[in-house]
C-alpha cells in the first residue's frame, strides 16, 4: 500500500519525537516481572492501557524491549496511516480496522491480529479507543484475550511533565527529559469459557488501580 507523503512525514515526526522522549527520560517501573515471566514461558502479552497513555507506554517498551515482536490495531483512515508508519518504524506490525464499515471489514483486521498473536506477537490495546467513551472497556480486548490465550496485563503510565491535548481522551504527550512512572498490574484471567462482562469489569478495575498506583509511584508515595 502506498502511503501519502504527508501521512508518512507525520508518522516519521511521531517516531522521531518518541525516540527523543524515550532516550532522554528516566523511567521508574513496578511490575515488569509480570510480562517478563510470560515471555520466559513463551506466552505473548496483551498490554492494555487507556488511550491517553499510548505514547507514554510505547516510548518505554520500544526503548527497553524493542527486540520482541509486536502488533497493534490501527484505524483504517488517515490517522491509521500515520500511526502505521510510526509503528513500522518501531518494528511493530499494524493491523488496520475500519471501525465505521461493515462487520466483515472490521473482522478482517481483528482476525489478522488474532493470527499474529497466536504466532507469538505481543499487542498493545487501548480498551477505550479509538474514539471513547473515556475509560470504558469495550468487548474487543476480552475477545482477543479469550481467543488467543495471551496474558492480559493492565498497565498505566504517569508523568507531570507532559502536554495534555484538549480532546475526549485527554491524550498525554510526554516531554523530553521527563521522569515517567509505569505500573504493570497483575494478570487478569481471561479463560475461554469465562463471562466476558465479568472479565471486562475486572480489567476496568485493574486499569484504574494501575493508574492510581502509577501516579503514587511518580510522587514517591509507594
Amino acid at each position: 500500500m502506498t502511503v501519502p507523503f504527508g501521512d508518512w512525514l507525520a508518522g516519521l515526526g511521531l517516531h522521531t519525537y518518541a525516540l527523543l522522549v524515550s532516550r532522554t527520560s528516566h523511567y521508574v517501573v513496578r511490575g515488569k516481572e509480570h510480562f517478563e515471566e510470560a515471555w520466559t514461558e513463551g506466552q505473548p502479552v496483551i498490554f492494555t492501557a487507556w488511550h491517553s497513555m499510548t505514547m507514554l507506554g510505547l516510548c518505554y517498551f520500544f526503548r527497553f524491549y524493542g527486540d520482541h515482536r509486536y502488533a497493534a490495531l490501527v484505524p483504517a483512515d488517515r490517522r491509521g496511516t500515520t500511526l502505521g508508519t510510526w509503528f513500522r518504524l518501531l518494528g511493530m506490525e499494524p493491523c488496520p480496522v475500519d471501525h465505521y464499515s461493515t462487520a466483515l471489514s472490521q473482522a478482517r483486521g481483528v482476525v489478522h491480529l488474532l493470527r499474529v498473536v497466536r504466532q507469538g506477537a505481543n499487542t498493545f490495546i487501548n480498551p477505550d479507543g479509538p474514539d471513547g467513551p473515556l475509560h470504558v472497556v469495550k468487548p474487543g480486548v476480552v475477545y482477543i484475550a479469550q481467543k488467543t490465550g495471551a496474558r492480559l496485563l493492565p498497565i498505566a503510565v504517569f508523568t507531570a511533565a507532559k502536554y495534555t491535548l484538549k480532546r475526549w481522551d485527554r491524550y498525554s504527550v510526554p516531554l523530553p527529559f521527563s521522569r515517567i512512572a509505569i505500573v504493570v498490574g497483575e494478570p487478569v484471567p481471561a479463560p475461554r469459557d469465562g463471562d466476558p462482562e465479568i472479565i471486562a469489569q475486572t480489567l476496568t478495575e485493574a486499569m484504574h488501580q494501575a493508574a492510581a498506583n502509577a501516579e503514587r509511584l511518580y510522587y514517591g508515595r509507594i
